[in-house]
């Protein structure tokens, strides 16, 4: 009787091993297997294809790669520098757009061409400055505040472009962009003084606002004296 049940104990164990045994290579089989859909890359090797692309001069492709980087938001460390590097992508496509237009006879030159460099231009304006409203302590932001004082530039609002400096100056004091900004603010100071005489005098006064902030003085306590005249002027 006890031998009876001892070897029915030992069948049961061994049918207990077996089953183990067949659950764990059945485990091993399933985990080896590779999966049959392609991964893609990670969104740091997009974003380093995309800044590879860019250097290229590629930049609609670039620009596509960075939308599925700011598309999937996996690590968020890649997510302001993608935004900065998108506004980059659209600064050289207008400049390209303004050297082609340059580059025709008056004649041959379309309202079309201007067009789509201000397009351009327009969102490049719009991520520089979601990098600087989403992102203020990134060590980028100062660069993107830099730009948007740039775009401004280029389209002539030279009062605009000046309070963004004036911006750049305050916000940020010690970022190598506040060592780089004064002639760019000094620039726009002499386009003013240019075309004194034109300005409205709304402008005037805004300009005269800007001015009483503290950080003028660091733009405008050496400049000629001659500039000033222009104040008298009407």
């Amino acid at each position: 009787m006890k031998k009876l049940k001892l070897s029915k104990f030992i069948a049961i164990l061994s049918l207990f091993l077996l089953m183990a045994i067949g659950l764990f290579l059945l485990f091993k089989i399933q985990s080896s297997k590779k999966p049959l859909v392609v991964s893609e890359p990670s969104i740091s090797r997009r974003y380093i294809k995309a800044r590879i692309l860019y250097n290229e001069g590629q930049l609609v492709k670039s620009l596509e790669l960075l939308a599925k980087v700011l598309k999937h938001k996996e690590m968020e460390e890649d997510i302001p520098r993608a935004t900065f590097l998108t506004a980059e992508c659209y600064r050289k496509l207008a400049e390209q757009s303004e050297r082609t237009v340059k580059k025709r006879d008056k004649v041959q030159t379309f309202v079309s061409d201007y067009t789509v460099s201000a397009t351009y231009l327009d969102k490049a304006l719009s991520w520089y400055s979601d990098v600087v409203k989403t992102y203020p302590e990134h060590f980028l932001a100062d660069d993107a505040m830099r730009w948007i004082g740039g775009c401004y530039f280029r389209r002539g609002l030279y009062l605009s472009a000046l309070g963004i400096y004036f911006d750049l100056l305050e916000n940020y004091p010690k970022g190598d962009q506040a060592k780089e900004v004064d002639s760019d603010a000094k620039m726009c100071f002499r386009k003013i003084m240019a075309g004194w005489t034109d300005l409205v005098q709304d402008d005037r006064l805004r300009f005269f606002r800007l001015l009483q902030r503290n950080v003028a003085a660091k733009i405008i306590w050496n400049f000629p004296q001659d500039c000033w005249k222009k104040f008298n002027q009407k």
